[in-house]
């Protein structure tokens, strides 16, 4: 069978910015859940809401910005890389 699980991620862990487009308040937490729940992140919390623009976590993940950007896209959303430790994400 083929391995689709989302890859496991290696490393130290390290600081990364989320923009997360949210049209609403629960968009917002059900986006801190699904982050949340990624392999390797050990803590996803909002900074910035924005109920009906884009709201702002800041997450801590045990890899690298492509491994969470693969983790990300394994769990559904669209992610796009904004610079640095900055992802992008929207369903």
């Amino acid at each position: 069978a083929p391995d689709d699980a989302a890859p496991f991620p290696t490393g130290q862990a390290a600081p990364f910015n989320i923009q997360v487009e949210t049209p609403h308040a629960n968009a917002v937490q059900r986006a801190e859940v699904s982050v949340s729940r990624v392999n390797g992140v050990t803590s996803a919390n909002t900074t910035s809401l924005a109920p009906g623009a884009t709201s702002i976590m800041r997450v801590t993940y045990g890899g690298d910005a492509n491994a969470l950007a693969a983790a990300l896209q394994a769990q559904g959303w669209r992610v796009e890389a904004v610079g640095g430790n900055t992802l992008r994400i929207s369903r």
